[in-house]
């Protein structure tokens, strides 16, 4: 089952909040796709080190703080997700960002930033985190 259907009201109130901080609606919008989208390969490729896109990154930010979130990763990936802010810039960022890419085209289409040093370069540019693996 899609993410936006396991967690459809979480994804609904990111959005909500997202704009509240300044983001306009159509950002906010790619932002949840991109999460939900990052959320989906976490679910299918458990064991792997993923780096979400920058927007995607701004979801989770907001999701993190929400009391749903625990619950939301286990009915989404089976286990919590951590998230590890030190990262950018390690060899493992920089894999984790090559193999993300290359997850994002394979399933839905999704072209990122070919570069993991480019962040802060647009919604679709590495964000500065990645995925921490980390049981349930």
């Amino acid at each position: 089952m899609p993410t936006t259907d396991l967690i459809s009201g979480s994804l609904s109130r990111i959005r909500e909040r997202l704009v509240a901080q300044g983001a306009t609606e159509a950002s906010a919008g790619e932002a949840i796709d991109l999460y939900a989208k990052f959320l989906d390969l976490a679910a299918a490729h458990p064991g792997e080190t993923l780096c979400p896109p920058a927007a995607a990154d701004e979801a989770w930010h907001v999701h993190l703080e929400m009391d749903t979130y625990a619950d939301d990763c286990l009915k989404v990936c089976g286990r919590i997700l951590g998230h590890d802010a030190t990262a950018f810039g390690t060899s493992e960022f920089r894999a984790a960002w090559v193999r993300t890419r290359e997850l994002f085209r394979q399933h839905f289409g999704t072209n990122l930033i070919s570069s993991p040093d480019a962040k802060g370069q647009g919604p679709l540019a590495p964000a500065s985190c990645y995925l921490a693996q980390q049981a349930a």
